[in-house]
């Protein structure tokens, strides 16, 4: 046994506990060169969580500041839709490492540019959408004043749109079973809460499936591929329309939506946004 850990007296390598360490590195530098935006990404969610975690920063604060809400999007639109898929709430270990895994292998494929379009086109999309429904709610008494202001944050619709679209890049039998995994989950989400997040997941995971048709390099596929940015285009507007339609000046929901954004503005600090 010392032999093995050692050497032999014939001249074999040495066995050293550094040797190890140095391999680890060098896998991870070559993950971190082959999929910089996917490292970039977890990195950012990783310190985040650490710095929540530490106390380093208000999570409370940041949360409210953070969540793509009616009333954030309203007043600090482009800040709150970034940084609400930065901010964990809860165990997000399996989330996290699931991002990884279909935005590195997505990243391998396409590049990294699309990648991250893509994942930026299912937060900006789908949370337009959940929070139009949301203000359609509130206008026709449906939901409460109070859910202009609710907390909405992390990266899951992010996660939900890149697995949808690197489903794409699968062997057809495996990524037919990975469809009906798919549909199965967000169907199942939908049936169980039927909530603003599970119909955000659902969303997303139909946003993605859109990116096919944007991801492929089949010639053939161009009229499918500018109906597939034709829908995304809809969708965009259709919830730029739910958010930013004006009301009637004089409507109650014209009143508390005023009286909604003070109450949340005045916990932000100046030059918010």
């Amino acid at each position: 046994m010392a032999l093995a850990l050692t050497g032999s007296a014939s001249g074999t390598s040495v066995y050293r506990p550094g040797r190890l360490a140095a391999y680890v590195s060098r896998r991870a530098w070559d993950v971190v060169r082959a999929t910089p935006a996917t490292s970039a990404l977890v990195g950012a969610l990783v310190a985040t969580s650490a710095l929540l975690s530490a106390g380093a920063v208000d999570a409370d604060w940041l949360e409210r500041w953070a969540s793509t809400n009616i009333v954030n999007l309203h007043h600090h639109p482009f800040s709150a839709m970034i940084a609400s898929a930065f901010v964990l709430t809860g165990p997000s270990v399996v989330n996290v490492g699931f991002t990884a895994y279909v935005c590195g292998v997505l990243e391998r494929r396409v590049g990294s540019v699309r990648m991250l379009a893509v994942g930026l086109a299912g937060q900006v999309i789908a949370s337009l959408l959940t929070e139009g429904a949301v203000r359609f709610a509130i206008r026709t008494g449906n939901e409460s004043w109070s859910s202009a202001w609710r907390f909405d944050v992390g990266i899951s619709y992010v996660m939900f749109t890149v697995a949808a679209a690197a489903t794409l890049l699968a062997p057809v039998r495996l990524r037919r079973v990975l469809l009906f995994v798919g549909v199965a989950v967000t169907a199942g989400q939908l049936a169980a809460y039927h909530d603003m997040t599970s119909s955000g997941h659902a969303m997303s995971y139909v946003i993605g499936l859109l990116c096919w048709p944007l991801l492929s390099r089949d010639v053939a596929q161009l009229r499918v591929r500018r109906r597939a940015l034709q829908a995304l285009t809809a969708l965009t507007i259709v919830g730029l329309l739910a958010i930013y339609l004006p009301l009637p000046p004089n409507s109650s929901h014209h009143r508390v939506r005023a009286a909604s954004s003070a109450q949340v503005v005045s916990h932000l600090p100046s030059g918010a946004g």
